[in-house]
């Protein structure tokens, strides 16, 4: 945007506060992996002392990141409200200083309110999630490759399978109910003809055609809207019971590990944990933020 300050749009203390507090909660799910894989080696060892130390850490952690999360959502939403109020205010400066501009100024107004809505939501919707991504992805295979290369491998690969699942069906979900939308709306059009032609279609008698012509746009929107939720279905269905599947067969892949000698219970709970939330979730969830990324627009 030109004209606009850097330094008013962003305030670097924000932006570190911003940036640790990520961090921070991103790698929570790999805190408590950390802490059930030592925990359940003190549970064996039947040291219940120690045992009770890691529940007292695992209850301040939770405090911690309840109050962690508080605070980058207050930071958060300032930058998001500066940012809209600033790019509004120096898109229109601009436009009321601009003679040589044709443009009606009510539309104007009408595109700013849009793009400056777009660009603030491309920060919480787009930019975040897809750093959320990559720091909880990375440090979460991080510590499942540390503690065993086998199941580092297993989780990254099916991680991949899931999203490659997630993205075809999320997609074929968006572009099936766009073409249902589509489809309904000449259904409605056609109708709403009819209504303001009715006595012409008496007279002329085409009651025949009138049915034809309403049930062939009926049954395009109807197939749409089955392949619609079809598609949904899956997508659905990939990130309840696929997850389940992959989960169980992880954990059994987990104790041929701990019978081999590879890894003890611990690490294998741990991993398995970091494996599903740092891992799993992550792949399934980044579809949708590409998706808002691809589809991202402006009008001005």
């Amino acid at each position: 945007m030109i004209g606009i300050s850097g330094n008013r749009l962003i305030k670097w203390r924000e932006v570190s506060g911003l940036i640790l507090g990520k961090l921070l909660l991103n790698n929570f799910n790999l805190f408590v992996s950390l802490m059930l894989q030592v925990g359940i080696g003190y549970a064996l060892n039947r040291n219940s002392k120690r045992l009770w130390g890691i529940l007292v850490v695992l209850i301040s952690g939770s405090i911690a990141y309840a109050v962690i999360y508080y605070g980058t959502s207050i930071i958060f939403t300032r930058v998001h409200q500066r940012t809209s109020q600033e790019i509004s205010e120096r898109l229109i400066h601009k436009e009321l200083n601009d003679r040589k501009s044709n443009s009606s100024f009510g539309k104007f107004i009408n595109l700013v309110s849009l793009d400056v809505q777009n660009v603030s939501d491309f920060l919480e919707s787009g930019i975040v999630p897809l750093i959320d991504f990559c720091t909880t992805l990375l440090f979460g295979l991080c510590y499942i490759f540390i503690v065993s290369r086998i199941l580092g491998s297993f989780y990254l690969l099916m991680g991949v399978v899931l999203f490659c699942s997630a993205y075809y069906f999320y997609n074929q979900s968006l572009i099936n109910r766009k073409e249902y939308q589509t489809a309904d709306d000449k259904q409605k059009g056609f109708l709403t003809e009819i209504f303001k032609n009715l006595p012409i279609l008496k007279i002329f008698q085409l009651d025949d055609w009138t049915n034809s012509r309403n049930y062939t746009l009926f049954s395009k929107k109807q197939l749409w809207f089955v392949k619609y939720s079809k598609a949904g279905a899956s997508n659905i269905g990939i990130m309840s019971g696929g997850i389940y599947v992959i989960e169980i067969v992880s954990l059994g892949l987990g104790l041929w590990l701990v019978k081999v000698g590879e890894i003890n219970y611990g690490s294998m709970v741990g991993v398995w944990n970091a494996g599903i939330g740092s891992v799993f979730d992550s792949f399934l969830a980044l579809p949708i933020t590409l998706s808002f990324l691809v589809n991202q627009k402006s009008s001005i």
